[in-house]
Parts: structure tokens; C-alpha cells; sequence
């Protein structure tokens, strides 16, 4: 007969079967059986999608683990989910995974949107977090009202009467925008009566309201969330956007471009904010182009200011539409930035290459490629085998003298080219996703598309590799001169 203790022990291991939750952690595991409905009961949920093999996923799994039991700690209804998804394929194929980890955030069941923030445990807490609070407020009077729009924030909100598809239209615009704008909605009588109702309305802060542009933007149309939000970004960006991390992805939907980097502080130094914008304005009104124009705080965004090579107090500068990168670099003024849309527009400004010096000579049989002769180098009749490394990557140091052996075993082959270039220090075509060091493409001769080399990291499979998807034929190279 069955003691007691031991039917207690086998009904607590039949409730973390169920829920999918192994004994000491907080991370659910989902699988085909049981992801649809534990997610449609959980109004938000994050789901990392990993390989029991991949790097990145096992120095993810620690801080996953430590985000979920704070998050538990919390009282919020958040839940941390994982799939093993070379076990669940379906699963994997339904929601699109690619690589792993891929972390995906879910609200009642459904996809929502990617996480892209950094993967540990502070940067999910503080998302999670942020995602559980409500994406847009309720204004109960005009003085909540007014106190928003004295923010130097931009302001979206939606004057409510009777209306629920428009209300619920606006939530979903506001759940999926709400790291980029700042949502409300009323019902107040007075608020109705001044701003119209069933509207919405953006609100350019006070502190950048010009007379080059309308501090109000009016929202009549159809209640549908994908116009609602196309409308508020163009509204809440305006002629020339502010350009910050929440902001970023909308602006560089609009390329070509234009940017304009100074010091951008509202809160310390509204008055200069005010003038250099102002003056951006003055010149996106005059240039004849089609360019989308911004301003951005030159601090947040040191990558940039790198990229493009910027040292003075007030940087010009245009990110391409195909991914190249344009300095102005004549001193700042409205008539020079006139002139520099211009000429781009034309077609006459040459793109900004972060390079080193292109070598005299190479140390080895490996050829050492920089940004100024990548595409000479790369992208010719000649099959490319090409590393992607960092100087301080313990990796590609481990990896280094299997390369230049991979180099010998190719020197006298005339029709293959085995190369390296520092990506920290060095421009490259965006057609190169490199995501880590080492990362390792083939270019076929004749091609300028890349292949992702993903084997094994010893001669003998590199050689194998070149010989199996090289497209041109082994050719003696000639003798030199030291060598007659």
C-alpha cells in the first residue's frame, strides 16, 4: 500500500511536470505540448529559444536564471520560459529562429516583439520590468494633462469619448512603441472640449517648438494600430527627429540619413539645444533633397562619432541607405550643411572608410585586408577565405597559427586568397554579418555574396572547405624575381 509521504512526493513531481518548471529554477521549460497554453495564461512572458550546445545560450543560462527568480520576487505576473528548440523544430520554425539564443517577449500568447537588449540579468530585469507597466496613462484631469505636455518628452494623446475601437487601436500602437514615445489618453470633459474628441494628438515638447514647424499633430483617421503608429512617428519626429536609442530604429527606417552631433542636453542646456536645432531646420528647409534629417546627443552615441571619425564640437554626417558612411567635413554652418546634403544628393560625396594603413607587405602568407582595399582584396576573380577577428579575442589568438598554416597550405595557389581583417579598427560591407569573433567567410570568385563558414576549425577542415566550394582552378602562381 502506499504510504502517504510517498503519494505527497509524486503529486509535487506531477505539478512541476505540469507547469514545465524544474525543481530550483524559475525558468518554465516549454515544449510543443504545453507552449500554447501556458503562454495564452500569462499576460507577459519571455521565451529564450537555445541549443543545449551554443556558447552564447550557456553564458546566457546563469543570468536568465538569476532575471527569472528576481522577477519572481517581484509579485508581477512575468514569466521566464525556455525551449530547447533542436528538440521542438516546429516550434522553432513557427517563430522564425535563426540562431540561438533567440529571445523572444510574448503577450497572452502572442508574439510581441524581439528582445534585443543586453543579455543579462539587470538589462532583462529592467525590461520586463518596464514592459509590465502600463505603455499608456490615464489623464483624470487638465492638470495631469498640462503637467505632461511641460515634459521635454514628445507627448502622444488620445482624447476619448465612447470610442473603443479607438481605445483599444491606441493601446496596441502604445504597447508596441512604448520605449520610443510617451502615451496617454483622457476622457476629461474639458480636455475633450479644447483638443476634439476621439483625436489623438502629438505634442511637441515646449523646449524645441519653432516656428518652421506645428507644435501640434492631429490623428482623425482610422482606427487601425500599424496607421497609428507610422503617424506618430513621423508627427513626433518631425522635420528634423531627435534622435535617441528609442528613436534610432524609426530613423534609420528614413535613410539616407542626415545627422547633426553636438551636445544635446534639454534639461541642462535647453537655449543651445534650441539654436542648433533651429539652425538644422533653416538648412533642411533650403537643401533640395529628399534626406531624412536629426539630431542626436554626440555622447549617447560615441560608436557613431567613431565610425564616422568626428572631433570637432558639432559633427555632419549621413548614414547611407546602403550602409555607408558620409562626413561632412567643412566647418558648421546652415550654408554648409546645405551644401553637403547637396552635393550627397548628387552623388558627389565619397563615402567615410574607417581603415588602418593599408600594409606595405604581409608577414605571412595570410593577406591582411583594412577598410580602404577590402573590396580590391575581397571582392575579386579569386576565391576569398576571409577571418573577421579582435585583437583581444582569445579565440581568434587560439586561432591564429592554424591560419597562417591554412595560408602556407594555399601560397602557391595563384586563384586563392586566405585573409584576415581587425573589425574592431576596419570598415566593411553590412553584406559581412559579423555577430562574434572569429567569424569566418567564403566569397567564390566571381561573387560578391558571402557564405558563413561554421565547421571545424583545424587545417584539415579548412582546406577541405576551400577545395570543396572554391569556383576557380588551382593555379601555380609565377615565380618572382628573387626567385629566376
Amino acid at each position: 500500500m502506499m504510504t502517504s509521504a510517498v503519494a505527497a512526493l509524486l503529486v509535487l513531481v506531477a505539478v512541476v511536470a505540469a507547469a514545465g518548471t524544474a525543481q530550483g529554477s524559475d525558468v518554465v521549460t516549454l515544449t510543443t505540448n504545453n507552449f500554447a497554453s501556458t503562454l495564452k495564461e500569462r499576460p507577459l512572458a519571455l521565451v529564450e529559444f537555445y541549443a543545449p550546445w551554443c556558447g552564447h545560450c550557456k553564458r546566457l543560462e546563469p543570468e536568465y536564471e538569476k532575471a527569472a527568480t528576481e522577477l519572481a520576487k517581484t509579485g508581477l505576473d512575468i514569466m521566464l520560459a525556455k525551449v530547447d528548440a533542436t528538440e521542438e523544430s516546429a516550434l522553432a520554425s513557427q517563430f522564425g529562429v535563426r540562431g540561438y539564443p533567440t529571445i523572444k517577449l510574448f503577450r497572452n500568447g502572442e508574439e510581441f516583439a524581439p528582445y534585443e537588449d543586453q543579455r543579462t540579468a539587470s538589462a532583462i530585469v529592467k525590461y520586463m520590468k518596464k514592459q509590465a507597466t502600463p505603455s499608456a496613462v490615464e489623464l483624470s484631469d487638465m492638470k495631469e494633462l498640462d503637467a505632461l505636455l511641460a515634459s521635454d518628452e514628445t507627448a502622444v494623446v488620445a482624447f476619448l469619448k465612447n470610442s473603443d475601437r479607438l481605445k483599444s487601436a491606441f493601446q496596441k500602437s502604445a504597447d508596441a512603441n512604448r520605449d520610443s514615445f510617451r502615451f496617454a489618453y483622457t476622457r476629461n470633459e474639458d480636455a475633450l472640449a479644447k483638443y476634439g474628441e476621439n483625436k489623438i494628438v502629438v505634442f511637441q515638447p515646449k523646449k524645441l517648438q519653432n516656428k518652421f514647424e506645428e507644435p501640434t499633430h492631429t490623428y482623425d483617421g482610422e482606427p487601425r494600430p500599424a496607421d497609428i503608429t507610422a503617424f506618430v512617428a513621423d508627427a513626433a519626429l518631425g522635420k528634423v527627429g531627435v534622435m535617441t536609442e528609442d528613436t534610432r530604429p524609426f530613423l534609420m527606417k528614413k535613410t539616407p540619413l542626415l545627422v547633426v552631433y553636438f551636445d544635446l542636453n534639454l534639461e541642462l542646456n535647453p537655449s543651445r539645444v534650441k539654436y542648433v536645432r533651429n539652425r538644422v531646420l533653416k538648412a533642411q528647409s533650403k537643401a533640395n533633397t529628399d534626406l531624412t534629417w536629426a539630431v542626436a546627443n554626440k555622447d549617447g552615441f560615441r560608436q557613431d562619432i567613431e565610425a564616422f571619425g568626428i572631433t570637432s564640437d558639432i559633427g555632419v554626417a549621413i548614414h547611407g541607405s546602403d550602409g555607408k558612411k558620409y562626413r561632412m567635413d567643412d566647418d558648421w554652418s546652415v550654408d554648409a550643411m546645405v551644401k553637403f546634403a547637396e552635393a550627397f544628393a548628387a552623388g558627389e560625396v565619397e563615402p567615410h572608410v574607417k581603415s588602418e594603413p593599408i600594409p606595405e607587405k604581409d608577414d605571412d602568407n595570410v593577406r591582411t585586408v583594412v577598410g580602404k582595399n577590402f573590396d580590391d582584396v575581397v571582392v575579386e576573380d579569386k576565391d576569398v577565405f576571409i577571418e573577421f577577428y579582435a585583437p583581444w579575442c582569445g579565440h581568434c589568438k587560439k586561432l591564429a597559427p592554424t591560419w597562417s598554416e591554412l595560408g602556407d597550405e594555399f601560397a602557391d595557389d595563384d586563384n586563392v586568397v586566405i585573409a584576415k581583417i581587425d573589425a574592431t579598427a576596419n570598415d566593411f560591407p553590412s553584406t559581412f554579418p559579423v555577430r562574434g569573433y572569429p567569424s569566418i567567410f567564403f566569397v567564390p570568385a566571381g561573387s560578391t555574396t558571402p557564405k558563413k563558414y561554421d565547421g571545424g576549425r583545424d587545417v584539415t577542415h579548412l582546406v577541405d572547405y576551400v577545395n570543396a566550394n572554391r569556383k576557380s582552378a588551382p593555379a601555380k602562381k609565377a615565380a618572382s624575381k628573387d626567385e629566376l
